[in-house]
């Protein structure tokens, strides 16, 4: 690791009154770096001649962790099939604590292959630039869609719990519709440009096993196409969760989570952009997207807003084993208002298995505003809570 990498995690400058606070916020930063496997700091000894007010030295002890790593996962259900992902990550590339990593998707919904090289702590501490690379294929019932694309992604910490991210992406994609599909029609080949402007709000301390706490996103993602389909559109979004354990350290916990959505501008935005419902990741109890609308030959043609909400209770009964009940309810509209009134509502039960990493999850569900040719029931397994 470069010396300048570390000195520039600093959050005091030189000369600057010793503060055990500031000590305590660069042991943080340099354990959030995710390079050390330990990183001691504390204030140097002393000179035998030394006064009040003289210099000290701030002693740094670092043991550097393994600086490759591969990671595998895996999830299944019933309505999305099986999927296989793994990721193989390079850290600290230069010695400017940088990260290069290669991941690979290969599920009955999508395969994908992308790769990302991520430097942090660009002109200052929390300023981050993501530049990534991928290729994709999707095979859905609502659309069919192969392409690549390039993007980059300026992320800067604005406090603690607050960080904010722009990013502009340009790609290709050739997309068959399913009512295009269905007709035999040919696929449409577009150029994308699309910009990205997020905000989010990180109030909790563990992502994969939220207690007590607030998480919330909003992003803007104005974008055009050119080829076969010009148009320009804007989407808009909004997610929040919230959860607390009543004071019982977590043996029981609510979670609340809701989510709105809009597109504005012509018809014709990538299917990838457009909003479905329904599945493990949205309304459990239906078929993935199959709670959107529908054109005059029952072919799923994607949103044009979205609304979901979801509430569950988890108990935890022991160190290994919990269990979830659940609620969730959601629909994607054809309008740019949201479809509130027009939600179909999931219930369900849940176990989770807790491991080192997180917990696995596993979900069963039931729609109850069942429809024609929908499943008595669905069956989701991942690893972490639904949200």
């Amino acid at each position: 690791t470069n010396p300048t990498f570390i000195e520039n995690l600093r959050p005091w400058k030189a000369n600057e009154q010793y503060s055990p606070v500031k000590l305590d916020e660069f042991r943080s930063r340099l354990a959030e770096t995710g390079l050390f496997n330990s990183a001691a700091v504390k204030l140097g000894d002393a000179p035998a001649d030394s006064t009040q007010g003289s210099e000290r030295t701030v002693d740094v002890e670092l043991r550097e962790r393994e600086r490759r790593t591969i990671a595998l996962g895996a999830s299944a259900s019933t309505s999305e099939g099986a999927g296989l992902d793994g990721e193989w990550q390079l850290r600290n590339l230069t010695g400017w604590g940088d990260t290069l990593a290669v991941k690979g998707q290969i599920a009955t919904l999508q395969r994908r292959l992308g790769t990302t090289y991520t430097r942090p702590h660009i002109g200052k501490y929390g300023r981050t630039l993501a530049l990534g690379a991928k290729v994709e294929d999707f095979e859905t019932d609502a659309f069919d869609q192969t392409g690549g694309s390039v993007s980059a992604t300026l992320q800067e910490v604005l406090s603690p719990r607050v960080r904010a991210a722009v990013g502009l992406e340009a790609g290709y994609a050739s997309i068959l519709d399913s009512q295009a599909r269905t007709l035999g029609a040919g696929r449409r080949n577009v150029y994308l440009l699309t910009g990205s402007a997020t905000a989010e709000y990180v109030g909790v301390r563990d992502i994969l096993e939220p207690i007590n706490g607030i998480r919330a996103r909003v992003a803007i993602e104005p974008g055009i196409t050119a080829g076969d389909t010009n148009i320009g559109y804007g989407k808009l979004s909004g997610e929040a969760s919230i959860y607390s354990d009543f004071g019982t350290e977590g043996d029981f916990v609510g979670a609340l989570r809701g989510k709105l959505g809009t597109i504005v501008g012509p018809n014709g935005a990538p299917p990838d952009k457009l909003f479905f419902a329904g599945g493990g990741g949205s309304v459990r109890g239906y078929e993935y997207q199959s709670i959107s609308p529908r054109d005059g030959t029952n072919q799923l043609v994607g949103g044009r807003s979205l609304v979901e909400m979801s509430a569950e209770v988890r108990y935890r009964a022991g160190d290994t084993l919990g269990y979830v009940a659940f609620l969730d309810a959601g629909a994607a509209g054809s309008n740019v208002e949201p479809p509130i009134d027009s939600m179909s509502f999931g219930t369900g039960l849940g176990v989770r298995y807790y491991t080192a990493f997180g917990p696995l999850r596993a979900d069963i569900a039931v729609p109850l505003n069942k429809k024609e040719g929908d499943a008595d029931f669905q069956i989701y397994i991942s690893i972490g809570q639904a949200f």
